[in-house]
């Protein structure tokens, strides 16, 4: 009888331990370990020698350690080129043909990183912010400031390209998008939104521009054929088979700058390949749909609507012991304590 007692109190603690970790406050705590970053700013900048000075470079992008310990300048610093996609032009979104968590963010289960046009302060904090978080319920908060990105480097102005969950240090951004979707020599006369260049460079043709304002205008967009013209693609992840080819099973989710005709720029959409563009549908995440009835600028307490960087992080709820979970573990050990004593105690009378 004595073990079914032990073994009954130890099921009871075990229960009493899994319910206590799984409580939360409900905030997913922490920013995430995402270090290594590929960026791009606007306008493009390069560093030279890696660790120097930021200045302008044409179709660079750049890749630090964060957070970027020292000031500019300063050598050794984890702040360095990357990719360069001359003869492009300027960058305005970067992805990688197999993104990180690009599932988990498009159903809710990992955090939306995401950078705002201009790097607004975001309140309470006085200084310009590169990139935003925000969380599966809803919360949100600051990833990155510009001191994070290029600590003290007075070129720092505006991050609009993000490209993270890079490892070993090798250059990671494979695909990215130029300011203006522009029509480049070689494609055939097709307009792209979205290039593949796996080595830097110019790369090849991905994602049509036509694909992309038809997509847009499947959920409600209702420009003109001269607003078309101007429909360029600002923030970009990518899930791809992978191939570098668009085709069946790859899906994008996107950004467009703002305003154009009735969007503001504030809308984020997913779109698959397959039933393209009637399948394409706002991203639903942190309880809300991120469309243009979402208030970017008032939730956020900023000044504009548009979103020009997206990107993905690991959600790691950390475990807290919040006084429900304290309650029931108390709840346990008196009870099983209780039901210890209960036993002996019968046993003695019945002796």
């Amino acid at each position: 009888m004595y073990r079914v007692i032990v073994l009954v109190s130890a099921l009871l603690l075990v229960i009493g331990g899994a319910v206590w970790a799984g409580q939360t406050d409900g905030v997913d705590k922490g920013r995430p370990d995402v270090k290594e970053t590929e960026w791009s700013h606007n306008a493009d900048l390069d560093v030279n020698p890696p660790g120097g000075c930021m200045f302008a470079a044409p179709s660079q992008v750049l890749y630090t350690l964060i957070p970027d310990p020292a000031a500019c300048p300063a050598p050794a610093l984890p702040r360095r080129s990357a990719f360069n996609f001359a003869p492009a032009g300027q960058v305005d979104a970067l992805a990688n043909l197999g993104d990180a968590f690009f599932i988990n963010v498009y159903t809710n289960s990992a955090e939306l990183l995401f950078s705002l046009e201009g790097d607004p302060p975001v309140p309470p904090v006085v200084g310009p912010v590169a990139v935003m978080f925000e969380n599966t319920a809803g919360g949100f908060g600051i990833h990155a400031d510009h001191n994070a990105v290029a600590n003290g480097d007075p070129m720092m102005d505006d991050l609009d390209a993000l490209e993270v969950y890079q490892t070993g240090g090798a250059d990671d951004a494979n695909c990215y998008s130029l300011d203006g979707d522009p029509a480049l020599a070689g494609d055939g006369g097709i307009k792209y939104s979205v290039r593949y260049a796996p080595a830097g460079g110019l790369g090849t043709g991905y994602v049509p521009h036509s694909d992309i304002v038809n997509a847009i205008r499947a959920r409600g967009w209702t420009g003109t054929a001269v607003d078309s013209q101007n429909v360029d693609l600002d923030g970009l992840m990518v899930r791809d088979d992978p191939d570098g080819i668009w085709n069946a099973g790859d899906m994008i989710i996107f950004s467009i700058e703002g305003p154009n005709a009735n969007w503001d720029g504030g809308e984020i959409v997913i779109l698959p390949f397959a039933g393209r563009p009637g399948s394409a549908f706002f991203l639903n995440h942190g309880g809300h749909l991120w469309n243009t009835a979402f208030a970017v600028g008032t939730t956020f307490s900023v000044g504009t609507e548009e979103v020009d960087a997206i990107e993905a992080a690991d959600t790691r709820r950390v475990p807290s012991l919040t006084p429900y979970g304290l309650f029931i573990l108390l709840g346990l050990m008196i009870l099983s304590g209780a039901y210890v004593i209960y036993s002996r105690r019968k046993g003695v009378a019945r002796a």
